[in-house]
């Protein structure tokens, strides 16, 4: 494309001759201009791999060819719906074919008859390679699903990939439900593409599965409930049980559905291994835990879990949005401790802050020390509170303090989480054997 920066002139003789007497219309699928904010480059060069540099160069090229354009052959281009469609080949089609460009996915929904068998459908189902914020611009799967809610028919879509920031516009839409391939269990973008059939089968079976509890509505989860829902969360380390947890709250509404929501999607996001999945379920949890603190600001147990998602999400993002999360994070723990003193995990959580953190940001291990103590005071059950402790005993080389956490652990009869007792025991009996090896 850098080619074009050297464009002198345009000579169309010959199309123009070609063309005579024939009528163009151009099917656009999006209705992004030429050049601009929401133009082909800025929007879709970054999509299709093009670094800051390149849009940039990118933009330039097509300023340039739009103005040459509009001086040879009077046609005006750089502001059009749709002639930033393809890389551009709107323009091409405005300049060169004198083409009337229309909303492609309309023409056809109209032309192939789907409009009127839409109305005599009780659900419609759509799908996209990666559905984000340029599928509003005109693409065909929200085109379908504006149609589908205008005549009140449930629309449901799939993608290999879905942009979490668009997921609201997309409902808003139409689509009813949204489910990616990573939800339908496709570890990788590899593994997605690799068996894209598969996925997209398990994907639809969700959304279809799904429909009748969004179209019921949210409902309020009875303590009953609760208590089953608690019960798949402690043994998540059974396989389904988390999941179950996640789809049954997730038709739920009021403050102690949305804490627990957040909470098991934080359990979900630490097992991913890509960043992307991790972020999006800490994401997700930090808004339903939001969400949770709004309906009852005197719920410890949401600031809790509302502080730990924030905590996950900026160690994945990087040092330095960890480190930003830091005043939040201690404001949810101390708001936590005003309504419940005796909430170990929010004492555990202000430990490994004042441990990990430096002294200038904040840091004093000293004080961590003394949070770890109280950590396991207050809630002697919650097993992963004491190997922190026993670390912070070993740094002041108070070893016999260290070896006596440890073994305490060995005593715990019914843990807080019984999904991790396992490990938190392994890794109690991995630091004592460390210990007694360089005695």
């Amino acid at each position: 494309a850098e080619s074009l920066l050297r464009l002198e002139r345009v000579e169309a003789g010959a199309v123009k001759a070609l063309l005579s007497g024939v009528r163009v219309i151009a099917l656009s699928d999006v209705t992004n201009p030429l050049i601009g904010p929401r133009g082909s480059a800025r929007v879709f060069g970054p999509q299709k791999g093009a670094t800051a540099a390149q849009v940039r160069l990118l933009e330039k090229v097509l300023t340039r060819w739009a103005s040459v354009l509009a001086r040879d052959l009077g046609a005006r281009t750089a502001r059009v719906p749709g002639a930033g469609a393809a890389g551009g080949l709107g323009a091409g089609l405005l300049a060169f074919a004198r083409a009337e460009i229309v909303p492609g996915a309309d023409w056809i929904l109209e032309k192939t008859g789907a409009l009127k068998i839409l109305k005599h459908c009780d659900m419609a189902l759509t799908a996209e390679g990666r559905l984000d914020k340029t599928s509003l611009y005109g693409k065909a799967p929200v085109a379908l699903a504006r149609r589908a809610k205008k005549l009140g028919v449930p629309c449901l879509a799939i993608a290999g990939q879905v942009e979490i920031a668009a997921r609201p516009a997309l409902r808003k839409a139409g689509m009813k439900r949204i489910v990616s391939f990573s939800e339908a269990g496709a570890m990788t973008d590899k593994e997605a593409m690799g068996n894209a059939a598969k996925w997209a089968s398990k994907a639809a079976a969700i959304a279809v599965a799904g429909l009748a509890l969004v179209m019921a509505g949210p409902r309020r989860v009875q303590a009953d409930d609760f208590t089953a829902i608690d019960a798949q969360y402690f043994h998540r380390d059974q396989p389904g049980k988390l999941d179950e947890s996640i789809k049954l709250l997730e038709t739920a509404s009021g403050s102690q559905s949305l804490w627990r929501l957040c909470r098991s999607k934080i359990r979900r996001g630490e097992k991913w291994e890509k960043k992307s999945q991790r972020l999006s379920d800490y994401e997700s949890a930090k808004m339903n835990c939001e969400k949770s603190v709004a309906l009852s600001s005197t719920s410890a147990d949401a600031h809790y879990w509302l502080g730990v998602s924030m905590g996950r999400w900026g160690e994945t993002k990087g040092i330095m949005k960890a480190l930003f999360m830091i005043k939040p994070i201690k404001r949810e723990m101390a708001e936590t401790l005003r309504l419940d003193p005796n909430q170990g995990g929010a004492h555990h959580v202000l430990g490994e802050i004042l441990w990990q953190v430096p002294g200038f940001a904040g840091g004093d291990k000293k004080q961590a020390l003394a949070e770890f103590e109280t950590a396991v005071k207050v809630s002697p059950a919650r097993a992963s509170s004491y190997l922190p402790l026993a670390e912070a005993y070993l740094y002041y080389k108070r070893i016999d303090d260290a070896k006596r956490v440890l073994k305490m652990v060995e005593t715990i009869k019914d843990p807080a989480d019984p999904a991790e007792y396992p490990e938190n025991l392994a890794d109690a009996r991995k630091l004592a054997a460390e210990i007694e090896s360089k005695r």
